[in-house]
C-alpha cells in the first residue's frame, strides 16, 4: 500500500471537497467517492480509528 491511491473515499465535509483538493486529485488521477455523512461503516471506521490513536499514543 504505497504509492497515490486510485480512489479517495471520504464524507462530503467542505475540507474534501474544495477546489485545491478537487485539482489535486485530478492532477494525480485519483477518483473522488463520497459518502454520505453518518452512513453506518463511516462511522465504524471513525471509531476504529480512534481506537487505534488511542492504543498507539495512550493518554
Amino acid at each position: 500500500m504505497h504509492g497515490i491511491p486510485e480512489t479517495i473515499r471520504t464524507d462530503r465535509g467542505t475540507q474534501f471537497e474544495s477546489t485545491l483538493i478537487r485539482a489535486l486529485c485530478q492532477d494525480c488521477g485519483i477518483s473522488q467517492k463520497f459518502d454520505q455523512l453518518g452512513r453506518n461503516h463511516t462511522i465504524f471506521l471513525f471509531k476504529l480509528s480512534k481506537q487505534q490513536k488511542t492504543k498507539i499514543n495512550p493518554k
